[in-house]
């Protein structure tokens, strides 16, 4: 069962990025994902989509990284 449309995860994706204050080439690199994909995957005229999962990997690393933060802080 999708829980998004193709649209909805191109969006999505999208959104974390610039949430997370990534760049399309940063974004890539961290993900290990060619920029080309990334780009494509922003382009209202391209009909690929990222897979579900990286959704998922995007919100966990937001949420380690976030986590990691505020230890260090409160250190």
């Amino acid at each position: 069962m999708e829980l998004y449309t193709k649209e909805q995860l191109k969006q999505r994706v999208k959104e974390l990025r610039k949430l997370y204050g990534f760049s399309q080439s940063e974004f890539a690199e961290l993900y290990n994902i060619p920029l080309r994909s990334v780009q494509c995957w922003e382009s209202k005229k391209n009909p690929n989509a990222p897979k579900e999962y990286l959704i998922d990997l995007m919100e966990f690393y937001y949420l380690k990284e976030g986590f990691k933060k505020a230890v260090t802080d409160e250190e």
